[in-house]
């Protein structure tokens, strides 16, 4: 029974549809979607600083944005690299006058430097030639001026006393008052003293530039040259590397 209502019910309203006109158009479906369009072709921008490394963006193209070549892609805060850009070149104009100063001194220093090592060779030579002359002429001098000196002061004692001994001998056969001979025998006595004195100073002298003087002048001249030897030798890396001592 319910089958037989539900076949009316079809009939009826199939008695009451209305004809319906089709033609032919585009259908079109709308619907809203997220999602990242990716191109079909990319390229890398890539910045790969040697110096700097901190780059602050102030403006960048939104992604996908159809750009051409000579388009500004991303934009910097340009005030920090301004301002080492701009350290950067006084630097390296400092550097240029530096090495302009350089240039210009560089025949004067290496004149300097000849003239330093022309100077110690100079002054090496003289003191060799002052050491030649004092070993072959200067040193046997005062050797032999102090044992002539010694020699010298005791002959003129044994002058002196053998004065003594004639005039004692003297005086004690002939018939002068004794006053006068207390007086001729006392100056005699007075000069035999003096003359011991003056021998004893002379040894005294000739054992000081024998033991003292002669082997501090030996012992100076010896280091003296070898600072002079070691002075030339300096002088002479100096000049030969372009260095100052």
């Amino acid at each position: 029974q319910e089958k037989e209502d539900d076949d009316k019910k079809t009939d009826s309203k199939t008695k009451q549809a209305k004809p319906h006109s089709v033609k032919e158009e585009e259908l079109e479906i709308e619907a809203e979607l997220k999602g990242v369009f990716v191109a079909t072709q990319t390229h890398e921008v890539v910045l790969r600083p040697e110096v700097w490394s901190d780059f602050k963006v102030v403006e960048a193209v939104e992604h996908g944005t159809l750009v051409k070549k000579g388009d500004v892609l991303v934009k910097f805060d340009e005030e920090k690299i301004e301002k080492d850009l701009a350290e950067e070149s006084i630097d390296q104009r400092l550097s240029e006058l530096a090495l302009m100063q350089l240039e210009e001194e560089f025949p004067r220093e290496q004149r300097l430097r000849e003239i330093a090592y022309e100077q110690a060779k100079l002054s090496h030579e003289q003191l060799l030639e002052d050491y030649d002359y004092y070993r072959e002429t200067d040193r046997p001098f005062m050797v032999r001026i102090a044992e002539y000196r010694f020699e010298s002061a005791k002959e003129d004692l044994a002058s002196q006393e053998e004065e003594l001994a004639q005039l004692e001998k003297m005086y004690a056969a002939d018939d002068l008052t004794e006053e006068t001979e207390e007086i001729v025998l006392r100056r005699q006595r007075f000069q035999v003293a003096t003359a011991k004195l003056s021998l004893e100073l002379q040894e005294a002298n000739r054992d000081y530039t024998l033991n003292v003087t002669l082997p501090r002048y030996d012992d100076s001249y010896t280091k003296r040259i070898e600072q002079s030897q070691l002075k030339l030798e300096q002088v002479k890396t100096a000049k030969e590397k372009g260095t100052i001592r």
